[in-house]
């Protein structure tokens, strides 16, 4: 019996604490005006409401857009079905157009109910409606009505009459006003307010005189406006029933459509409602399904379909499909995307409400979450400033059920009030910290400093973060001059200007050098004219994009010119018989720049009769070792750099065959020609041209080209005098996909040979161009295309190759002109190299490929306690999941790693993850255990967090445990339980308690019905 007691009160407590909140509502205005307003909740329309006055008939209008005030452009591809021809611009199949008038349909609660005109009568005057609802001798009729008024009316159908009919709402909003009227039997007429109140006719006719049609009229004790729900529906006539549209997106924009739709029956288990696909000409593709058993019927549904993640642009091809035969479609909307909706009203509002009939004030402990929501809404100054029609949002103000704030930069009353005494943003709720701006200048929007940072290694204009420091990169020394890799040495750095000092000295030194950094310089960097084998201080200074400040200040590194080689790097050992020599190039102290070639040669009379030639790689050393020799022969050992410099000595045999050292020898030999120096390119065909990427210290140190000559099957074409480098050459035309081998020897008699594959102008065009890139996210790099194929048509298929850093493989993707301007790489890595680069695939030809460049994605940012919730479910599962935006999800680090380890250090899960949304089953546990859940990103960070596990199956543990299920702007419980036998008594009496109403309801409905017919008999 105690246990009966306690499940009925918890049954009571339950039924009284249920909350449906189904969004937010939060208004924007200016004083007691309101102008716009910022909703969650796509399912319901939200209605204004003005102050009754005399006017004309007009649509309720509203205009939407983001917070951001970004007006929705894609509304000219909607579905409107109010209108009768609003969806002409759709193509259907085995779909028919149907008016609501005469069937029974639920009113209208979502976007369509703004397009429905209104009219406005004034007291004593009737609104008369035929051209919405005409009704025939014996038809029935079905409809609903939206009211506003401040006053009572009457309602005539034929000759039924309903007086004084009086609304709650008092003129502060909108009602429902609904009918379901019978000529044949007006006795049955059911007529209801706001779907639950049932009113009973004053006067009942059915005497219809020689009149075949109907109307409904009002008669209005004073200023009201009526809305009929009146509109069409598409039906489907058969199966494979479905509606697209061609569409545009004008710039880059997320995808997002509200669908309305009605079941007039049950889904089958394995059916779906609908399909929603959209195709790009690009080939991007995207698909929705909706629908499950559980779905209501003959309600009006709002499913939306977006992709926050990704975004589009150009045109497509987007086709709704519906499955079952008893689903019709109310309408098609773009939206704006991204969870919330602005609607800008016209002025005079007096306020705003939602038409969901379950929205209710948020439960105590989601007022905190709206609360929030609320002082969002009022940092974003563009939808302010659009409202408002001003420059800034003085005077106006954001509203919700848990208060008013005043737009950032304003208090007081009114809201007119500029921030004052160190405050600023919202309401001036936040602190300004004194002297963090130079002299104290702020915004009192977001407290950013005016002029400049007090700390100048913080960034400015939040002059709240340390600045970023890079590093300097150096990739190669020569005796005088440094490069440094720029991709490497800016990796950390985004939104920089395009302009950078570079500053140097030498160490010993306190005098700065600098030198100026174009991004347009490319890659890698030179600094020149230094001192061989000295030391230097390199650092930057990055200008920041924003005014005033942020010299991001680099880190200093010290690197080395090299020596050029000298005879100390070739050491000579002969033994002591003198019979045999060790012959070794070595560089103990890494100060000489990088030897290349190490080469030995014996000389019989006047040609080297046998050659050694070793090519020498970094940091390592080589030697030769000689056994004998010939009598009258030498040997000729040398060393060379990659600057040129020649290092050699003669090895002399003499007639007893010993060797004999003469001395050693510095010469200054030219550097053979080699394709890292010396280029061969093509210009219009057979047109060769001959250039050096070289300083022009370092051209005097290469071999002179000498001739050039061009070779088709083996056969001597052209041939010509090469005049040093610049050179440029016409040998003629020739014929596209011919190869020719190119051949250009230097003074010294080396030579290099490039194989040439006649191409069309255009092809040369292509290999001279470089790929451009527009955006960079961390796991995505976004080309521009119209930039990177300029001056190349469109009629060709083009491949996309990147290579990331330290992988020998290239990544193709396919682009088309049909794709449109932009192209994507998706499924990078965060903070990661990519060469990329344009490849053409002509038939039957060489392949073309363009220039390439590097770029670096942007790192991902880090999980932490406010990205990642991780708890410990009632069935003993663990779930992590992210809670950040989903427009922020591409940015985080992904997860990894997540581990669950028990109090007495036992390891109950520990298992690699790939999704954003985690659930895992434990083995059994004890009750009151403390376990620690752990989440690794790709990164290395963690995050943890201990949780208490109880089992609510422990019968003899009396203690009540709270258990709270969240979800943000979501249906929201809270349950007190005792045990799982409370639990099962507590779903039995609700089972109970829903029947006995239906019961109740249905008794009091036949009683009601009883009593209309007797008084119908009786007049």
């Amino acid at each position: 019996m105690v246990k009966w007691i306690a499940t009925c009160c918890a049954l009571i407590f339950l039924l009284y604490n249920c909350n449906f909140a189904r969004g937010y509502l939060v208004s924007i205005g200016a004083g007691n005006e309101i102008r716009g307003c910022v909703t969650n909740d796509h399912q319901h329309a939200v209605a204004f409401v003005e102050k009754l006055r005399e006017g004309g008939n007009e649509f309720s209008l509203v205009e939407t857009s983001d917070l951001d005030s970004t007006a929705n452009e894609m509304r000219v591809y909607d579905c409107n079905l109010v209108k009768r021809f609003g969806c002409n611009q759709w193509r259907t199949e085995n779909l028919r157009i149907k008016s609501n008038k005469y069937e029974n349909y639920p009113a209208v609660t979502d976007f369509r109910w703004h397009e429905f005109l209104y009219q406005l009568s004034s007291s004593g005057f009737d609104i008369l409606m035929p051209e919405y609802l005409t009704m025939r001798m014996g038809e029935t009729a079905h409809a609903h009505f939206s009211i506003l008024t401040n006053s009572s009316f009457d309602f005539l159908i034929g000759y039924t009459e309903f007086k004084d009919i009086n609304l709650k709402g008092g003129g502060h909003q909108w009602e429902l006003f609904s009918i379901n009227y019978s000529f044949l039997d007006p006795s049955q007429i059911k007529i209801s307010l706001n779907s639950d109140e049932k009113i009973i006719p004053t006067e009942l006719g059915v005497d219809v005189g020689d009149e075949p049609y109907y109307a409904p009229a009002f008669l209005c004790h004073g200023l009201s406006k009526v809305k009929m729900h009146s509109y069409y529906l598409l039906v489907p006539e058969k199966s494979n029933a479905w509606m697209e549209r061609q569409i545009e997106f004008q710039k880059e924009s997320v995808f997002c459509v509200d669908v309305v739709y009605i079941l007039r029956s049950p889904l089958k288990n394995s059916e779906i409602a609908l399909n929603v696909t959209f195709v790009t000409e690009k080939g991007e593709f995207l698909n929705f399904t909706e629908g499950h058993p559980s779905k209501e019927v003959n309600t009006w549904h709002v499913v939306r379909f977006d992709s926050l993640e990704r975004r589009f642009e150009g045109k497509g091809t987007l086709r709704v499909t519906v499955g079952p035969q008893d689903l019709e479609i109310g309408g098609i909307r773009f939206c704006e995307g991204g969870g919330l909706d602005v609607e800008i009203t016209l002025r005079g509002m007096q306020r705003c409400h939602s038409l969901s009939t379950h929205l209710a004030p948020p439960p105590v402990e989601d007022a905190e979450e709206e609360e929030k929501f609320t002082k969002l809404v009022a940092t974003k100054r563009k939808i302010c400033e659009r409202i408002n029609e001003a420059s800034n949002c003085s005077g106006m103000n954001v509203c919700s059920s848990t208060g008013c704030f005043c737009f950032l930069g304003f208090t007081g009353e009114d809201c007119n009030t500029p921030c004052g005494e160190n405050t600023f943003g919202v309401d001036c709720s936040e602190k300004y910290v004194v002297g963090k701006c130079l002299n104290d200048k702020f915004d009192l929007e977001n407290g950013h400093c005016l002029e400049a940072c007090s700390n100048s290694t913080t960034g400015f204009p939040s002059c709240s973060t340390k600045i970023w420091k890079v590093k300097p990169f150096v990739q190669n020394a020569s005796p005088n001059s440094l490069s440094l890799n720029m991709s490497r040495s800016l990796q950390n750095v985004f939104g920089f200007a395009h302009v950078i000092d570079v500053r140097y000295r030498m160490e010993k030194s306190t005098w700065w050098e600098s030198k100026i950094y174009f991004e347009s310089d490319g890659r890698l960097f030179k600094l020149e004219d230094l001192e061989a084998n000295t030391e230097y201080v390199i650092t930057f200074t990055v200008y920041s994009k924003m005014p005033q400040q942020n010299l991001i200040i680099a880190e200093e590194v010290i690197a080395s010119t090299c020596k050029p080689i000298d005879e100390s790097i070739l050491n000579i050992d002969i033994d002591a018989t003198a019979s045999a020599a060790t012959l070794a190039v070595s560089d103990v102290d890494k100060k000489y720049c990088q030897p290349t070639y190490f080469n030995v040669s014996e000389v019989i009379g006047r040609s080297p009769e046998d050659k050694s030639t070793i090519q020498i790689r970094a940091q390592e050393e080589h030697q030769k070792n000689l056994t004998s020799c010939k009598n009258g022969s030498y040997f000729i050992v040398s060393v060379s750099d990659i600057y040129q410099n020649l290092v050699e000595a003669r090895l002399v045999c003499t007639a007893e065959k010993k060797f004999f050292l003469e001395d050693h020898q510095l010469k200054h030999a030219c550097l053979p020609i080699n394709e890292s120096v010396v280029q061969i390119s093509f210009e219009d065909q057979l047109t060769v041209v001959i250039s050096s990427n070289a300083s022009f210290a370092d051209r005097k140190k290469i071999c002179k080209p000498r001739v050039l000559i061009v070779v088709k099957s083996k056969k001597i074409l052209f041939s010509a005098n090469v005049q040093g480098f610049d050179f440029i050459n016409y040998f003629g035309n020739c014929t596209p996909g011919t190869i020719y081998d190119v051949i250009l020897f230097d003074e010294a008699d080396h030579k290099i040979k490039v194989r040439y594959s006649c191409m069309t102008p255009e092809q040369i065009t292509f290999r001279k161009l470089v790929p451009v890139v527009n955006k960079i996210w961390v796991r995505k790099i976004e080309l521009d295309m119209d930039k990177s194929l300029k001056g190349v048509s469109g009629s060709q298929d083009i491949q996309v190759q990147y290579q990331e850093e330290f992988v020998e493989a290239w990544k193709t993707k396919i682009y088309k002109s049909s794709m449109g301007r932009r192209l994507v790489l998706n499924f990078l890595k965060p903070e990661t190299l990519y060469v990329i680069r344009l490849v053409w695939i002509s038939t039957n030809q060489t392949s073309v490929v363009s220039k390439d460049i590097e770029t670096r994605t942007k790192p991902c940012i880090p999980i932490d306690e406010k990205t990642i919730e991780m708890k410990i479910m009632v069935t003993f599962t663990t779930e992590a999941k992210v809670t950040v935006r989903s427009a922020k999800i591409e940015e985080l680090c992904r997860l990894k790693q997540m581990k669950v380890t028990s109090e007495d250090g036992k390891v109950l899960l520990d298992t690699m993850v790939h999704d954003w949304k985690l659930s895992w089953k434990l083995p059994p546990c004890r009750n009151g255990s403390i376990y620690t859940l752990s989440v690794k990103d790709e990164e290395g960070n963690i995050v943890k967090t201990d949780e208490t596990f109880f089992l609510l199956d422990d019968v003899d543990s009396l203690e009540e445990q709270r258990v709270v299920v969240a979800s943000p702007s979501k249906l929201v419980l809270s349950v007190g339980v005792v045990a799982l036998e409370a639990v099962l008594l507590i779903v039995s009496s609700l089972f109970c308690v829903v029947c006995l109403c239906c019961r109740q309801s249905r008794r009091r409905a036949h009683e009601i019905e009883e009593r209309n017919q007797q008084r119908y008999e009786l007049k």
